[in-house]
């Protein structure tokens, strides 16, 4: 089929021609998603399904201006950008949550001589679920936490792509917190 029909078909709801342009436009899609969000980025294959959902319920509006795999690629493009600002916004936000529930004592900041204990105590707590968390997440946070780098800054040093940094930020933020969380109720469970 040529691309006319193939447009053609897509506006009819063709399966077969939904089929012929996956299957011609699919490796491109993901290659496209893996240069943005990173290689192996398990969300790169997600992007690639989403655009051509979009593509598929939006073909309407497609004007013809450019090729079908232009306007394929635009949008899998804007779905990334889309995905990596909402990795960005969630890594802001669990990062002050995790500050907030760890306090400030527990990454590294001075301590005041009346909460000394507590902040030992505290460090202690960090360094044992950093250690089961693994080397890679401990890196990854002592980077973003204890030394304060943006995520552009962890790229440039990691050398990695910021899709993959974001990510990985994100997961072990995401551990560490759920790990504090279990702690703090397993203690209030104790005193209750």
């Amino acid at each position: 089929m040529d691309e006319a029909a193939l447009i053609e078909g897509l506006r009819r709801g063709d399966a077969a021609a939904r089929e012929a342009v996956y299957l011609a436009h699919r490796q491109g899609l993901y290659a496209t998603a893996c240069h943005f969000l990173g290689y192996q980025d398990p969300e790169a294959e997600d992007m690639v399904h989403e655009a051509f959902a979009v593509a598929y319920a939006k073909i309407s509006g497609f004007e013809g201006r450019s090729s079908l795999y232009t306007w394929l690629t635009r949008i899998c493009v804007n779905l990334c950008f889309a995905r990596i600002r909402k990795r960005k916004r969630q890594v802001a936000t669990e990062g002050g949550d995790l500050e907030r529930m760890l306090g400030p004592q527990a990454l590294g900041q001075a301590v005041q001589a009346d909460e000394a204990a507590l902040a030992e105590q505290r460090r202690v707590k960090l360094g044992q679920w950093l250690r089961e968390l693994g080397e890679l997440c401990r890196e990854m946070l002592r980077l973003r936490l204890e030394e304060g780098l943006t995520l552009s800054q962890m790229k440039q040093r990691l050398k990695l792509p910021l899709g993959t940094v974001a990510a990985r930020v994100t997961r072990c933020q995401a551990a560490l917190k759920a790990m504090a969380e279990a702690d703090r109720l397993a203690e209030e469970s104790r005193h209750a």
